[in-house]
């Protein structure tokens, strides 16, 4: 993972102002057979240009790099919930990705770094969120890590689900005011949307994990609720 890369995403955009004066300057008296003054300030110009904006991923990138965390998440989910693959057969695992914006990584690289909506109009932030459920008889497993993708800081825990003691799953599309991660303070004109899965007990605790694909959570909906009524029915049985 190149952090120091990653965190040019997040960095608030340089603005264009003066390095285009300064290149627009360079081509005219160059122009007009100033050389000795024009060229200098061209040079100049591409130069801060290329500081600014060279090597800044895009939006495509970012994805990409959320995106490779999920190469060894099961074997490491599989590690820390000290199971098996043949025991959690039941049924296909249910795992995802998303953009986490708890500010819950508190080193000072997540801290400066700003969430960002991207040229595809979606949020991003420096934190992202893995989830895994992955299902026994009797038992909901599940895993869950954050990672950084400006510093090594990381979060991961376990919990387990009895299947009588879950009462829903669904998917939830949130709107929250963007928020400082550092202070904490919410700016109310600009709203962030996302989306997350969550699990409700029957303790009245949720369990939440952002999604990055709205069609990966309604899909693990529909199958998480096709189990649970399987499970349920055969209780009463």
């Amino acid at each position: 993972m190149d952090y120091s890369r990653n965190q040019r995403y997040f960095k608030p955009r340089p603005r264009l102002k003066w390095p285009l004066i300064f290149l627009l300057v360079g081509i005219l008296t160059s122009a007009v057979g100033l050389f000795l003054v024009g060229l200098p300030l061209a040079i100049i110009a591409v130069l801060w240009l290329f500081v600014a904006f060279g090597g800044r991923p895009v939006d495509a990138d970012m994805d990409a790099a959320a995106s490779s965390l999920m190469g060894d998440f099961r074997q490491r989910a599989f590690n820390k919930l000290g199971v098996e693959e043949e025991e959690i057969a039941l049924a296909d695992p249910i795992e995802f990705w998303g953009w986490d914006f708890d500010a819950r990584l508190d080193d000072e690289k997540n801290l400066s770094a700003q969430y960002v909506r991207g040229k595809d109009n979606v949020w991003r932030s420096s934190e992202v969120f893995i989830g895994g459920f992955y299902f026994s008889e009797d038992v909901v497993h599940y895993y869950y890590k954050i990672v950084s993708l400006v510093s090594d800081a990381t979060i991961e825990g376990t919990e387990e689900y009895f299947y009588k003691d879950i009462v829903s799953v669904k998917t939830e599309s949130k709107n929250v005011a963007k928020r400082d991660p550092r202070t904490g303070v919410e700016d109310p004109k600009v709203r962030m949307r996302y989306e997350t899965f969550v699990l409700r007990n029957s303790g009245g605790e949720s369990t939440v994990c952002s999604v990055r694909d709205p069609k990966t959570a309604e899909a693990a909906v529909a199958a998480f609720r096709s189990l649970l009524k399987q499970k349920k029915l055969a209780d009463k049985q």
